[in-house]
């Protein structure tokens, strides 16, 4: 048994470990906001991935948008 963190043993191949620990937290992201949508539509039983889609494209949106928002707000302290 290794003696590492759990978050720092690299689980994917060959990604950097800070790759795979971003990538696990993504995966987290989408899946709590993938049940949430989920809970909203009244826990149907079906098939999970149209929720976990929305909730994919969902945050890829947020974070798309991200870079304008920071620039928005740079330039807000700096005025």
């Amino acid at each position: 048994m290794s003696s590492l963190p759990k978050k720092m043993i690299n689980t994917a191949g060959d990604a950097p470990i800070g790759e795979v620990a971003i990538a696990q937290l993504e995966h987290k992201r989408i899946a709590r906001l993938a049940y949430s949508y989920w809970e909203a539509r009244g826990r149907p039983h079906g098939s999970p991935e149209e929720d976990w889609f929305r909730a994919e494209e969902e945050l890829r949106r947020k974070k798309s948008a991200w870079p304008d928002i920071k620039a928005r707000r740079r330039g807000r302290e700096s005025a």
